[in-house]
């Protein structure tokens, strides 16, 4: 194996990650049909051009110069996720003071190098790679679809919108299970929780996290206008 491409953690069968807390990492292993989690320490970082951009961050962290001649040679490293964005206020509020045209966001600072992805960041820190010494068959793969209604005239749902709502949404896995989450007899609030609750595999739940999100489900829910009666 390439631990420039697969990573240089020996570590196998490890199938999802997510941030437990502004300092921990849960990370999900599959191994003889069953899973297992473990709580691992995160340090979230990122990379500036200049040390002194981070003047006067007053949370412990640590700036290391790092070799060879790259623009970003400082690698800065944080004990909590929310320590690390208020050290990126530092950083834009540090650039503002002299630059030509401010920066409205940290996307706009060319100085910064920020993955926002906590995951990611594990991941790259840890040198893990999630599903190394897995085949495909070993993997639990779960298939998403969600249907939503749109006002006449309109081209896309919008939770904002009084008549719009969420039809029904279909999940099925590659173990068999399946189900059917109908939106036409029940309200909508609580129909994107219920995707969760119904599927309590946390390798699932991570694969179709970004298509719920992508959809703006979670921030869609308080704008639906009927209760769920849950089954």
């Amino acid at each position: 194996m390439n631990p420039l491409l697969e990573g240089h953690a020996p570590d196998h069968h490890i199938v999802a990650v997510h941030l437990k807390d502004d300092a921990t990492m849960r990370v999900y292993r599959r191994e003889s049909g069953s899973v297992t989690s473990e709580d691992r320490p995160f340090y979230p970082f990122f990379f500036l051009s200049d040390r002194a951009l981070i003047d006067g961050f007053r949370r412990k962290h640590w700036v290391h110069p790092l070799d060879g001649k790259g623009f970003f040679r400082f690698l800065c490293i944080f004990e909590e996720w929310a320590f690390l964005w208020e050290a990126v206020r530092t950083v834009l509020e540090n650039y503002n003071r002299s630059a030509v045209t401010p920066a409205a966001s940290y996307q706009d600072l060319d100085v910064l190098h920020l993955l926002p992805d906590p995951a990611a960041q594990y991941l790259m820190q840890t040198g893990r790679t999630l599903f190394k010494g897995m085949e495909f068959a070993d993997l639990r793969r779960l298939q998403l679809d969600i249907e939503t209604y749109t006002t006449p005239g309109h081209r896309f749902s919008n939770a904002a919108r009084e008549g719009d709502r969420i039809i029904i949404i279909a999940l099925r896995d590659s173990a068999g299970w399946r189900r059917v989450i109908d939106g036409r007899k029940a309200g909508d609030a609580g129909v994107p929780r219920r995707v969760f609750i119904v599927h309590g595999d946390a390798e699932a739940q991570q694969a179709i996290e970004p298509k719920i999100q992508a959809l703006g489900l979670p921030t869609m829910a308080p704008h639906w206008h009927q209760r769920v009666v849950l089954d």
